[in-house]
């Protein structure tokens, strides 16, 4: 159910680079102490599910379990920086600079 809701959330954001489906979410589902990385297919190749979980079970739900969400936010974010990394063909912009009214 969890998975389903991810999903259909990646879908409506619309997450990534247009005609790419490079993007990529990480979800915290609090109450059910549940965690999934949701990528774009444009990224299966560089992050594919088991490398998701392996980020989750290694990196992320240790920091946690410990208390330390902070620290495992920053793991996450890290570890999907890094499997992404060579996949990823950005424009060199940055996202403020692509806003209206900021050239």
């Amino acid at each position: 159910m969890l998975d389903d809701y991810a999903q259909q959330v990646f879908h409506s954001w619309k997450v990534g680079q247009q005609g790419r489906d490079n993007g990529v979410i990480f979800f915290v589902f609090v109450q059910d102490r549940k965690m999934r990385i949701q990528t774009g297919r444009g990224f299966e190749d560089a992050l594919p599910d088991t490398i998701a979980k392996r980020i989750i079970t290694d990196e992320v739900a240790p920091r946690f379990q410990v208390g330390d969400s902070d620290a495992g936010l920053t793991a996450a974010v890290n570890s999907i920086i890094a499997a992404t990394k060579v996949a990823y063909k950005g424009t060199g912009k940055q996202w403020l600079q692509l806003q209206p009214g900021n050239s």
